[in-house]
């Protein structure tokens, strides 16, 4: 019985028989308010190209200023009783982009991702009409091969060849680094599974700079803070080798059981790479699995001058890759590669025939007893998650319009852009690096303490100078984030493919003039 208080005339979700003309009618009055979001982008973009002062480029980032009470004021979200319609529908769109950070802006380089391209919106779009769970192929069987074949695309790449290697789609790097713990933990303890953990306690390895998702994927799969034997860095902030071996003796002197080194491309903050050629020999030696946290810097494989950065990764028992970042894909997709996706379904396979029918076909059934993962499109046996959305098109579809050869350019730029910035900070007279420059990331102080002062004095002063200039930009149509350093903390830029030099130029004039008003 309908509810006779709901006006029939109302937008209703299953009423219409006509979804294509809506659907249509709705694109048709949102697409110029998506359009015009992404072309304030470009205006401010080609007024800083030009060379225009800063106070006349359109300001992009201006919503990074608001508090959440205030953003909640203007936003003016109503989940009211009854339907608002296409006004409700078109203002609130409108007031949402008006109340958020453009990430197409160059100016954007506050975070390890930026704004997209065209043909990632295209992508979402085609997903969002799809609208599918890619856990079975029977309900999505185009997005699962494309899945399939990108991940063994991407696993190629790295130099991954074996039969079995290949990728799957994971909902962010953190996911696809926690997967890689559990498959390396149930090849170190197959009984684990079933039986929980062991009273021998298994112990894993990675730098003090990598990504925190390590150490949570520690106390996730039951290893414990206390299990992650944080190796230190070398003054370019690389994995320590010589540390690294030690630790691993130390653990088994005591009694605890080693599993696991994670090797980082590309560190959160200063953008190292870790030696890998050089760790995988000690895992090699000890019989450890060899994770490459790639979130970041593992995108470099697309390019030929930056690629031998990874060299080693082809060693690697298990490779993370986020192309929303240096790539410029929709957030979120992220990959987790390995040499052999067996292990992959050993680990996270479950009884469930209620959704898992491939052990039912004749071909399967054939292929069950070498547990051949090549005729595996049940995707989600390869993983924990049983919803799955289809992010491996937002990496194809780039990929098939712009080619490989286009994310090499990309990478490229994002590289020199990098490197520009670099050499802008090296000859400016109040400004210092922080770190050494590996990547895309540029680390540096705004007129940094003397050796006069106290070091604790000397880096509450740095901290004190590096937020008001954060603070600051936002105002200026820059958003920049900082990180902790050796004297306090510093300003982090990260560049991308589309950051040009006239960009970079811009932002350290706008930062050394944020600067002056603080130390004046």
């Amino acid at each position: 019985m309908v509810d006779q208080r709901v006006p029939t005339s109302v937008p209703f979700p299953t009423k219409s028989l006509d979804r294509h003309t809506e659907l249509s009618n709705l694109l048709e009055l949102v697409t110029g308010s998506l359009l015009e979001h992404v072309a304030e982008a470009d205006a401010a973009n080609a007024a800083r190209q030009s060379g225009r002062r800063n106070g006349i480029i359109p300001n992009n980032q201006a919503a990074a200023l608001l508090p959440p009470e205030i953003v909640s004021q203007r936003l003016g979200l109503s989940l009211s009783e009854k339907p608002q319609g296409k006004n409700g529908l078109v203002e609130l769109t409108d007031r949402l982009l008006r109340l958020s950070v453009n990430t197409w802006d160059q100016g954007f380089m506050h975070k390890l991702y930026s704004g997209t391209n065209p043909v990632g919106v295209i992508s979402e779009l085609i997903l969002a009409v799809l609208n599918t769970n890619l856990h079975v192929y029977t309900v999505s069987p185009a997005l699962s091969v494309i899945e399939k074949q990108t991940g063994r695309a991407l696993a190629r790449l790295f130099g991954l060849s074996g039969p079995y290697s290949g990728g799957i789609t994971q909902p962010g790097g953190s996911a696809s680094n926690f997967n890689s713990v559990l498959i390396a933990r149930h090849r170190a303890m197959p009984f684990i599974n079933e039986k929980g953990t062991s009273a021998q306690q298994l112990v894993m390895f990675t730098s003090v700079d990598s990504h925190y998702s390590l150490e949570k994927a520690a106390r996730m799969s039951g290893i414990g803070s206390q299990g992650v034997y944080k190796i230190p860095t070398d003054s370019e902030g690389r994995m320590s080798v010589p540390a690294l071996r030690k630790a691993i003796l130390d653990a088994r002197s005591s009694g605890k059981h080693p599993f696991y080194v994670n090797a980082t491309a590309g560190t959160t903050v200063r953008g190292a790479y870790d030696p890998i050629e050089e760790i995988a020999s000690v895992c090699k030696e000890f019989g450890l699995w060899l994770h490459l946290d790639g979130s970041l810097g593992g995108s470099a494989i697309f390019s030929g001058q930056q690629s031998w950065r990874l060299k080693g990764s082809e060693r690697a028992d298990s490779i993370t890759i986020n192309p929303h970042k240096m790539l410029g894909v929709p957030v979120t997709c992220s990959f987790l590669l390995g040499n052999d996706l067996r292990q992959f379904r050993s680990a996270n396979s479950i009884d469930a025939g209620y959704l898992f029918h491939e052990e039912s076909s004749k071909v399967a059934l054939q292929d069950a007893v070498a547990n051949n993962t090549d005729d595996t499109y049940d995707l989600a046996e390869l993983t924990p998650q049983c919803g799955r959305k289809g992010d491996a098109l937002k990496l194809a579809l780039g990929w098939v319009y712009y080619g490989r050869i286009g994310y090499e350019r990309y990478v490229d730029k994002a590289f020199d852009t990098a490197a520009y910035l670099f050499s802008l900070v090296e000859m400016h007279p109040r400004m210092e690096m922080a770190a050494v420059h590996h990547s895309v990331q540029v680390c540096f102080y705004y007129n940094p303490s003397s050796a006069e002062y106290e070091h604790k004095v000397a880096a509450k002063r740095n901290t004190a100078i590096t937020a008001y200039i954060s603070e600051g930009l936002p105002s200026k149509g820059f958003m920049v984030d900082y990180a902790p350093g050796p004297v306090g903390k510093f300003l982090r830029v990260v560049t991308n493919g589309t950051t040009t030099n006239e960009t970079m130029d811009s932002m350290v004039k706008a930062i050394d003039e944020i600067g002056h008003l603080c130390i004046m």
